[in-house]
């Protein structure tokens, strides 16, 4: 076990950081989500970035 964790110690800390930092994305996204925050507000008619929303002078 000590011959692995010496031969493999800098990619298990590389990976641990990594998972790390992708929980914290992944929390802060679904805090922002649960708090409203979040990119669509569910009203295609008001979203830029739909075309069910829009008229066809607005395209």
């Amino acid at each position: 076990m000590g011959a692995f964790v010496s031969r493999y110690g800098g990619t298990i800390l590389v990976c641990l950081v990594l998972a790390g930092a992708v929980a914290a994305i992944l929390r802060g996204m679904i805090r922002d989500k649960r708090s409203g925050k979040g990119a669509c507000g569910g009203d295609c008619s008001r979203c830029a970035g739909c075309a069910m929303g829009r008229t066809q002078d607005q395209r």
